[in-house]
């Protein structure tokens, strides 16, 4: 059980698992400070390349759509962004910051660390959240033979999770799913595991 081992013992336990499938090549940087109790990692899908489906005020659809290169810049630039509800840019989750992201098979991948029992994690214990959508602004768009619009120059400074009948993810891949917690036997075990690191080392008297 995840309460009986450290974080740190879990996240490498989940990373040579990763390594070993094809849908999933990569893992978040191993933790090597002690996480606080109740401190959840979650990991995100936050956009694909392709399609996403957009309406006008006066409900009227368009495309937008990014390419395999503007996933990759978007990796670039969403590390340490913030997390808001419903696209409420201005008023982001304390407590809530994304952590690590890659672009792997087509997605824009990404780990997000939340504390203090935020309204995210709220909203994920409910089962709330409809999928997410990036926060971002583009350098230029252009229209392809389709005219779908698309993104180019894309700088992404965080990510909304959507709820309620008016949260409806544009791209219908993302979601969230919840992948570690923080618990008060894990931050026992990863201090015994320090101490007996350090005496091993000849770090301790």
């Amino acid at each position: 059980a995840l309460a009986q081992r450290s974080i740190l013992h879990y996240l490498k336990r989940k990373q040579s698992h990763c390594l070993k499938t094809k849908s999933f090549q990569w893992s978040p940087p191993i933790i090597t400070d002690m996480l606080p109790e109740g401190a959840r990692i979650y990991k995100a899908w936050l956009i694909r390349e392709g399609d996403s489906y957009h309406l006008t005020s006066g409900d009227k659809l368009y495309v937008e759509t990014f390419s395999h290169e503007e996933i990759e810049r978007t990796a670039r630039t969403v590390i340490g962004g913030y997390i808001d509800h419903n696209h409420e840019w201005w008023n982001p989750i304390h407590g809530v910051q994304i952590i690590d992201a890659e672009p792997e098979d087509g997605y824009l991948e990404a780990y997000v660390f939340s504390w203090g029992d935020t309204p995210l994690d709220v909203a994920y214990d409910k089962g709330e959240i409809n999928g997410l959508s990036i926060e971002y602004f583009i350098r230029r768009e252009k229209a392809d033979e389709r005219g779908a619009m698309q993104q180019l120059g894309a700088i992404v400074a965080g990510a909304a999770y959507l709820t309620g009948a008016d949260g409806i993810p544009a791209c219908p891949h993302t979601k969230i799913e919840l992948f570690a917690v923080s618990t008060k036997e894990a931050i026992q075990t990863k201090q015994i595991e320090q101490f007996e690191c350090m005496h091993a080392n000849g770090q301790c008297e």
